[in-house]
């Protein structure tokens, strides 16, 4: 809500949400996701493959609006795979009824972090999906949901090829999360 009025009222950035917006109505005028803020096309200053899935929602709603209401809703999606992750840790080890409560109140401790809302209350940016992201991974790795998992995983090297190192140390800590006896006896 807060974004929205504050685009309504003028005082949105127009950087990243421009370019963002350009690159999708270009898109949908002939120029692929072409930015004349950039001078080139999109992909070439910032390899981002996740604006092929975005693409079709903003061609449905074409706006800045639809932009920003994709960000709020990743970034409260990403609270509620951190809420299943923690429920589902805690709960291993202390009592359900707690652990619940204690995995209630850090996802909206999450959600109320300057951190977290910050990129709400000024532009925005492609990277606030990556919480969803490895949040969405972890919860599917535990869940032994290996599609899905990979998906995620794709899914944030589809934020920025740099992301590649961070898809592939969660799929290491997932490998090592799976066989830990075999790291701990070649490790010591």
């Amino acid at each position: 809500y807060f974004s929205v009025i504050k685009y309504l009222s003028l005082n949105a950035s127009g950087f990243d949400l421009g370019i963002e917006s350009q690159i999708y109505s270009s898109t949908m005028h002939g120029h692929f996701f072409y930015s004349t803020l950039i001078g080139e096309s999109f992909l070439a200053e910032h390899f981002s493959p996740i604006v092929f899935l975005i693409y079709p929602i903003y061609v449905l709603f074409p706006s800045p609006i639809t932009l920003l209401i994709l960000q709020a809703l990743a970034i409260s999606s990403s609270a509620i795979f951190l809420f299943l992750l923690l429920r589902y840790l805690l709960g291993k080890n202390i009592d359900r009824n707690i652990s619940g409560t204690l995995s209630i109140a850090l996802s909206v401790s999450y959600l109320l972090s300057p951190l977290t809302e910050s990129p709400i209350s000024f532009d925005f940016h492609l990277m606030v999906f990556l919480n969803l992201f490895v949040f969405a991974a972890y919860y599917f790795f535990i869940k032994k949901r290996w599609i899905l998992n990979a998906t995620m995983l794709i899914l944030i090297v589809s934020l920025h090829s740099g992301y590649v190192l961070i898809a592939f140390f969660i799929a290491l800590s997932e490998y090592l999360m799976i066989h830990p006896i075999s790291y701990l006896h070649h490790a010591g």
